[in-house]
């Protein structure tokens, strides 16, 4: 059957999958076998991905836009409607959803969809294609999860070392303040059946990267779950949970910790561990029963722990920040994910800002500039704080070296390194491995450490990994820029040109 429908998304990156985008076709009814999906990541170019849209002969192409490829997406739609004007878009996702009457986007499209798509997509799909005019705005109401089909695995290209993302619930029984997902407070459970059978048929397919879409695990039928993933326990399998860390029931632990090959990636969000600011932004969390827990997943050398903490938040304070960090680095949580505040379309994150002064930025990803309580300049050295920390700190590259610039005060200390880092290489970016141990063995030799050349050396062999040694050499005037090189590469022959004689 030829093309109707395509739906199409762009990645963070190549080796995700979309999740909504297969459910949106395995609900499609009668049109399921006119859909064909189209993934493409943050790497390819507008102008190829309108390309392959056009190539697929299709009269409708939907949209799934998030905070990540909103621009790109605009893009996209813009090049499309100039050279393709008859193929009817619709967009969908949270980043469409919300806020979108006076966006660029909103102005291109033909249709928009607001929520859960499952349902009203294929009806919408069905009035166009039947020459109806159906209203430009469609604002769906939350599904019934227990009538939804997941994805025909069958119909998925090759996931070998690809993460396919999977549900079990619906909904967030809080109300975060920076999140969308209390929006809907009601929450919803797939059927247990469904969800371990589609388990199943993805391990038959050579799966091995299982990521849950859950705001927290134990909303969902974790226990059913969990046993599954039990009977197939493997070193060659990893799985990613999402945890509220102050709110795991006693019997999550008893099935997570019968899981004793597998990788298992628990994402514990804090954000902080100010009770004031916590109560502010609505967020209910018992600090000492969740630095508790941290502790208790920690003697499983199975299990890696990312955690957040959100600079940013109204009302908090640097020190504050501080302590925060400091907290969760004692706890000895694998990875801080440091992240600035965004404001997310439709968070209530909002009413916060006339009160604390709340400066966003406005262009996605709405990143907070300042707040009442941090300026501009100090955000600014937040963001570099971030970014060093991924590569210093998350990577592991650096696992001995990042220990000891920590040291004692972990956040005054980093931030320290990060200024001196800063004002050395004036980059967050392309900052090689080998560059950075570079920077690292400098700085650590300035604040007269321990040899600071054993240190970086152990870092490459904890990883296997060939220490090069001019590393430790001394710095080397740096040579004057060549300018020209290409042209130099054409002067360098035998001094023939293209030219007819």
């Amino acid at each position: 059957m030829s093309t109707l429908v395509t739906l199409v998304t762009i990645n963070a990156r190549y080796h995700h999958r979309s999740a909504a985008l297969q459910t949106l076709k395995a609900n499609a009814g009668n049109l399921i076998d006119s859909i064909e999906i189209m993934e493409f990541s943050l790497e390819d170019r507008p102008e190829d991905i309108v390309e392959k849209i056009i190539e697929s002969c299709c009269r409708i192409v939907g949209f799934s836009v998030y905070i990540w490829n909103y621009v790109e997406i605009l893009r996209v739609v813009s090049l499309l409607k100039k050279v393709a004007p008859d193929i009817i878009t619709i967009l969908g996702g949270p980043e469409a959803s919300f806020e979108y009457e006076n966006s660029e986007i909103f102005e291109l499209t033909d249709y928009l969809i607001c929520g859960e798509g499952e349902e009203v997509f294929p009806q919408l799909c069905s009035d166009i294609l039947a020459g109806r005019k159906p209203d430009k705005v469609i604002v769906a109401e939350p599904c019934d999860l227990k009538k939804l089909k997941f994805p025909d695995v069958s119909a998925l290209e090759s996931v070998a070392g690809r993460i396919v993302y999977i549900e079990t619930s619906r909904g967030c029984p809080f109300n975060c303040h920076f999140c969308i997902s209390g929006e809907d407070k009601r929450v919803r459970r797939f059927e247990t059946e469904q969800v371990i059978d589609y388990l199943g048929r993805l391990y038959e397919t050579g799966l091995n990267h299982y990521k849950f879409l859950d705001r927290s695990m134990v909303n969902g039928p974790y226990r059913e779950v969990l046993q599954w993933f039990a009977t197939i326990d493997s070193s060659d399998i990893s799985v990613h949970f999402e945890l509220n860390p102050d709110s795991i029931p006693p019997s999550f632990f008893e099935e997570l910790f019968k899981l004793r090959k597998m990788s298992i990636q628990l994402e514990l969000g804090i954000q902080t561990f100010n009770e004031e600011v916590l109560e502010r932004i609505g967020r209910k969390q018992n600090n000492d029963l969740a630095v508790s827990n941290i502790g208790r997943l920690l003697e499983k050398p199975n299990i890696h722990i990312h955690s957040d903490i959100i600079a940013g938040l109204p009302g908090e304070s640097l020190d504050s920040i501080s302590q925060s960090f400091d907290t969760l680095y004692f706890s000895g949580v694998h990875e801080i994910q440091f992240g600035i505040l965004k404001r997310l379309k439709g968070a209530a994150i909002s009413k916060h800002t006339d009160e604390f002064s709340m400066v966003y930025s406005s262009f996605p990803p709405y990143n907070v500039l300042s707040t009442s309580t941090i300026s501009f300049n100090v955000m600014q050295k937040l963001r570099r704080f971030a970014r060093y920390l991924d590569l210093v700190f998350n990577s592991g590259n650096f696992y001995n070296s990042s220990r000891l610039i920590m040291g004692d005060r972990p956040f005054v200390n980093f931030m320290e390194f990060t200024k001196w880092l800063w004002k050395g290489s004036g980059q967050t970016h392309k900052l090689s491995r080998d560059r950075l141990a570079a920077y690292i063995f400098n700085y650590l030799n300035e604040k007269a450490e321990s040899d600071s050349s054993l240190v970086i050396k152990s870092d490459y062999e904890r990883l296997n990994h060939i220490f090069p040694s001019k590393i430790l050499e001394p710095e080397s005037p740096k040579r004057p820029v060549v300018f020209f090189r290409r042209q130099k590469k054409h002067s360098q022959g035998d001094g023939s040109d293209n030219r007819i004689k």
